[in-house]
């Protein structure tokens, strides 16, 4: 063999090793269990989302929006970090015959290790935020409300002093039915209301947060304004009592002041 053409076989060799470990890399990065869906190589004539919270729904059609949600999707990292958010979107898959694939969707995680996306089975994923640039804006339309972190800080505040419980209680705090409030507002954005109340020593979560809790605070609003609401909270004990209160509230002066009385 002459010098050169060993030199050449030298030089390609390294280079050939090179592409394959790239390639093997490239491949690697699409999740087993959606090739196991099928989702990397089916012929997706759509995808819905659908707004947990009201009915709205998004379709996004067209091969080359359609390939940019697939890609971020087929990329999943699995992951064991469950926030236990109600979920804000269902995703949905089809192609042109059955519906493919369902995924639940938690809007804005940014956490690797935690999940912010979960298919039919339970199992955790985590994904690119970045495919809520799709349909965010279209799908969590920003409500005209003001004062909404003030007005449930006050009421919880408020409610929590009239209990009186003991230190170290679990306290749930569920306005995940509360449409006319939350339909704007992501899972993570409640959770950071709830943060910021004064919790003076005492657990407050949300309902999937936990299994047992000393009191529940469940919260209805039925008209909001900024300037007056009305709102039926109830309250109940680890013993199943339960107690109603109605809330009269009006916004002065930079803050929320109640009427209250038994329902």
């Amino acid at each position: 063999m002459r010098v050169g053409d060993l030199v050449k076989k030298l030089y390609i060799l390294p280079l050939l090793i090179v592409l394959m470990l790239f390639s093997s890399c490239t491949t690697s990065r699409v999740n087993q269990d959606m090739i196991n869906r099928g989702l990397d190589k089916a012929n997706i004539e759509r995808i819905t989302i659908t707004n947990n919270r009201y009915a709205g729904r998004y379709t996004i059609v067209g091969e080359k929006n359609i390939n940019r949600l697939r890609k971020n999707v087929i990329r999943a990292l699995r992951v064991s970090v469950d926030n236990k958010l109600e979920p804000d979107f269902v995703i949905d898959f089809y192609d042109n015959t059955k519906r493919l694939s369902t995924f639940k969707y938690i809007a804005g995680i940014d956490d690797k290790k935690t999940a912010n996306l979960i298919d039919e089975n339970g199992n955790l994923y985590h994904i690119n935020p970045s495919i809520e640039n799709e349909f965010i804006k279209r799908m969590m339309k920003k409500s005209d409300h003001l004062h909404v972190p003030e007005y449930y800080i006050s009421l919880i505040e408020i409610l929590i002093d009239k209990i009186k419980p003991e230190d170290n209680s679990t306290i749930v705090i569920d306005i995940s039915k509360d449409f006319s409030i939350t339909r704007s507002i992501t899972s993570v954005e409640q959770k950071r209301i709830l943060d910021d109340i004064d919790k003076n020593n005492l657990n407050l979560r949300m309902p999937k947060e936990v299994e047992k809790w000393d009191y529940s605070i469940k919260i209805i609003t039925n008209t909001y304004n900024d300037k007056k609401c009305e709102t039926v909270v109830t309250v109940t004990d680890k013993n199943q009592s339960v107690v109603k209160y109605k809330f009269e509230g009006s916004f002065e002066r930079g803050k929320w002041s109640y009427h209250i009385k038994f329902k």
